[in-house]
């Protein structure tokens, strides 16, 4: 994944992200929300902090796509979610539903799943949010949930408030 991704905050200079600073009941459980649109980290920024751009390092198969089957994920994915579902809902008919549904049926359980999924090498999960996530502009578009510090660097800082910000 060579793009740059962005992270709105109200902090004005991290140095590192750190996932265990995300509010933990967030869509796809406490995690470093990225994204692909500007505009929506501006809107995290929340007009008073900073955008972040971002490179994230590691590897594809590594990842999980919320919006497909179990069995369409690779083989580590796959076998993450399932003994995920194995272990926390004694559910093992899971190759035909969706990831999302799958891992975060349970929001209480968010943290523990994204614990799990790190402790099997899964380093993001991404996906849309489903409909009733959306609060407008603010989650447009697929979030991208990077689980491991390391696979988040910081590569440049913006102001929400530079006049060119969109000019690319």
């Amino acid at each position: 994944m060579n793009s740059i991704f962005f992270h709105g905050s109200k902090n004005l200079s991290l140095a590192q992200l750190d996932w265990r600073f995300s509010y933990p009941r967030r869509p796809f459980g406490p995690a470093i929300y990225l994204t692909q649109d500007k505009l929506v980290a501006t809107m995290y920024a929340n007009g008073v902090g900073t955008i972040y751009c971002v490179r994230l390092n590691g590897p594809l198969d590594h990842t999980v796509n919320l919006d497909l089957s179990v069995g369409e994920q690779s083989v580590v994915a796959r076998d993450a979610i399932a003994r995920l579902c194995r272990i926390q809902y004694r559910d093992t008919d899971i190759q035909d539903l969706r990831s999302r549904d799958a891992i975060y049926r349970d929001p209480d359980k968010g943290a523990m799943a994204n614990t799990f999924l790190r402790n099997r090498g899964i380093w993001m999960v991404y996906g849309c949010l489903h409909p009733l996530d959306h609060s407008g502009v603010l989650d447009r578009g697929i979030q991208y949930a990077v689980l491991e510090n390391e696979c988040a660097n910081i590569v440049k800082q913006l102001s929400p408030h530079d006049p060119h910000l969109f000019d690319d």
